[in-house]
């Protein structure tokens, strides 16, 4: 109704290395952490409507104890083998800022999440999203060693379009979606 186009993070990644065109009021769709009714709910909504959007995986949620339902594997490896869904990895227990974290526990946080979820999944992971959008240069680097391409972070204080985050590693989320403006 108000005229947004869904991109995926390939497209919008794309348009910020290239400046291929996006469409008109792009949009990307994205939802974090793992809950159940991503797939109960969300994902059947992005087929019916031929919507791509971006999930963000913490696996320590794939366990299914924390209090909110979670994905299943089986649900996932559903979802991430579906053209339309891209994965990003969220982390492994999803800490409130991985600032302090030392270098063991970011390797963990940040590298050893995208390599588990790239076994589980048989599938590349290249976006990582920041755990309540926290990170300096240092937690940068260490997505950068991980070899990912594009990373989503968010401030509340300091709402970005994704052409106007610093650099690749920091594109800036607006309560859920990034556009590509």
């Amino acid at each position: 109704q108000q005229g947004l186009t869904p991109i995926s993070p390939d497209m919008l990644l794309a348009h910020l290395r290239t400046g291929i065109p996006l469409p008109t009021k792009p949009v990307l769709l994205s939802f974090d952490d793992g809950y159940g009714g991503h797939y109960q709910y969300v994902y059947p909504l992005l087929k019916k409507y031929g919507y791509p959007a971006v999930f963000s995986i913490y696996l320590k949620k794939m366990e299914g104890t924390t209090k909110r339902s979670s994905l299943t594997w089986e649900q996932l490896q559903a979802m991430a083998a579906d053209p339309l869904v891209t994965i990003s990895a969220h982390s492994i227990s999803h800490p409130p800022d991985l600032r302090p974290l030392t270098d063991d526990q970011l390797n963990q946080e940040i590298i050893i999440s995208k390599r588990l979820l790239e076994e589980r999944l048989g599938i590349p992971i290249h976006y990582f999203t920041y755990p309540e959008g926290k990170y300096d240069a240092r937690v940068k680097q260490w997505v950068i060693a991980a070899g990912y391409q594009m990373a989503f972070s968010m401030d509340d204080n300091d709402e970005k379009y994704a052409g106007a985050s610093p650099d690749l590693l920091s594109i800036g989320l607006q309560v859920g979606i990034v556009t590509g403006k």
